[in-house]
């Protein structure tokens, strides 16, 4: 997702500031209509003549505004044009006012400074200028400069002075206000850019579907938004840390992390608390800076959901002379770390729940679910290949004898020793599963029938070697025996059936089905 930083027109809606224009337009004709009547002998302009361009001024102003309503893409221009006409008017006014030290004379240096604040700095300052810019016309059309206006009387000794004091103010006013509304301006888009890429986290580590991705996700992201170089992300769990994942430039570790209980990962993992430092102690926080060498200027924040550590996270600023980190950014990944320690700890559930609707409860091998979509994929895939693919299936020897002469508890500790043996001579892509009972199974992909019944007969000496009880195994392989899941457990089933009958403790293959003419 690509995003742009907010413009000033985004911050507040242009809708709110016409209204809050429109607050001052009638307070500013508000004045005219009590300060005017006052002062009418020693103003330049008649009072009827005041009246009727107030009148007129009202009038275009809610034309535009009419305009500008069911305008949808010109409503930029038609804004700069009310402010346009605004000058216009309130330069008329200070005009008419000459020298007589009434309100109206300050009226164009009032809007000067709510267009600084309500629009942008940037419009303030080219307000002045179309301000200044009315002034000077006003001081010619008093002097008789401009031959096709009927002068009403040269302005006095000192106007010169006065109107050069009075453009020096409104630009005066108009930096000094620009300057507080550009500090102000850069606080808010850097505060809606900070929930705009709070947001954006949110959104895709609640998309992520696994602990990794979360993680990554949450690396990824605070390292591109904070400008962080190296970070890692521990795993606590059970009381102890490891490594999770690293951005940057991060060492890998020769030993597993072993920091002691005073190190500074252990303390904020401990207290839930996030600590800054400015460096790590090499005897106390041994892995950590063997992780990140000559490390400075580090923000480590926990990971907490209900009280719980889920994991630490060690950022490193980039040191500079003079710099620290910004309270700013230590909030933010508080708040990034806070919302991903949330998705982690979801995704961690979902990823126990998931192991749990396919791993056999007693083993902590695959169960007869799996291992039948398992077979099917993996037949799917000998087909596609023309691989084979064997399946060993292995039944315990007098199991029943075992529960029955030395108890439940003992059978169940044979049913895990077995597994545990199957598990370690499983290959990355096999499956060890639990077929059912005291029954078990492993698939071997891409595995022809003399590696299986090779496979078959080691497992047998491990089993019997490391438990106390012996298994008998039927092997059938995928083509040579059957095409079909169903008849490649049934080919298997029966030579583990026929090797019963010869005495257990020994591997049978399935005999080749006969093929008609």
């Amino acid at each position: 997702m690509i995003t742009t930083a907010p413009t000033a027109a985004d911050l507040v809606p242009l809708a709110e500031r016409m209204r809050w224009l429109w607050l001052f337009r009638i307070a500013a004709l508000g004045t005219i209509a009590i300060f005017a009547p006052a002062a009418a002998d020693q103003l330049l302009v008649s009072g009827s003549a005041i009246a009727a361009g107030s009148a007129g001024y009202l009038l275009v102003q809610l034309t535009l505004d009419l305009v500008w309503r069911f305008s949808r893409s010109r409503r930029l221009r038609l804004f700069g044009a009310l402010l346009v006409c605004d000058g216009i008017f309130l330069g008329w006014i200070a005009y008419a006012a000459g020298d007589v030290p009434v309100p109206l004379r300050y009226l164009s240096l009032v809007h000067l400074i709510v267009v600084a604040l309500l629009a942008s700095y940037r419009t303030g300052i080219r307000l002045a200028l179309w301000h200044s810019a009315l002034a000077f016309l006003a001081f010619h059309v008093r002097a008789g400069s401009i031959p096709w206006i009927d002068s009403p009387g040269a302005p006095s000794s000192h106007a010169t002075q006065e109107l050069l004091g009075f453009v020096w103010l409104f630009w005066l006013v108009v930096l000094a206000t620009s300057m507080f509304s550009s500090v102000n301006e850069r606080e808010l888009r850097r505060r809606r850019y900070d929930l705009e890429a709070l947001a954006e986290l949110s959104r895709r580590v609640e998309a992520a579907s696994s602990p990794p991705e979360v993680v990554d996700v949450l690396l990824e992201r605070v390292a591109d938004e904070f400008g962080l170089e190296r970070l890692a992300l521990l795993r606590h769990e059970h009381g102890e840390l490891s490594v999770f994942a690293v951005r940057g430039r991060v060492e890998a570790l020769t030993t597993p992390f072993g920091d002691g209980a005073h190190s500074v990962v252990r303390r904020v993992a401990n207290t839930r608390q996030t600590l800054l430092t400015a460096g790590v102690d090499k005897e106390l926080d041994a892995s950590l800076s063997e992780m990140l060498p000559d490390a400075g200027n580090l923000l480590i924040v926990p990971l907490t959901v209900d009280e719980r550590t889920n994991g630490v996270l060690v950022a490193e600023y980039p040191f500079r002379r003079g710099t620290r980190i910004e309270r700013r950014i230590v909030d933010m990944v508080e708040r990034f770390t806070s919302h991903a320690a949330l998705a982690l700890e979801n995704a961690l559930l979902l990823e126990q729940v998931r192991e749990t609707s396919v791993t056999d409860g007693l083993t902590g091998i695959a169960n007869r679910r799996h291992f039948d979509s398992s077979l099917a994929r993996q037949l799917d895939r000998a087909a596609r290949t023309s691989e084979p693919c064997s399946l060993l299936l292995l039944d315990i020897d007098h199991f029943k004898r075992l529960n029955d002469t030395r108890g439940h508890q003992v059978g169940d500790d044979a049913l895990r020793d077995v597994a545990q043996v199957l598990r370690t001579h499983a290959r990355t892509n096999d499956v060890a599963a639990r077929y059912g009972g005291e029954e078990f199974a492993l698939i071997l992909g891409s595995c022809t029938t003399d590696e299986a019944l090779a496979t078959a007969e080691r497992v047998r000496a491990a089993i019997a070697a490391a438990v106390p009880v012996t298994v008998t195994v039927g092997v059938a392989t995928f083509p040579l025996h059957a095409v079909q899941g169903e008849d490649l457990v049934r080919a298997a089933d029966g030579a583990l059936y026929d090797g019963k009958r010869a005495g257990r403790d020994r591997v049978m293959e399935a005999p080749v089905p006969v093929a008609y003419p």
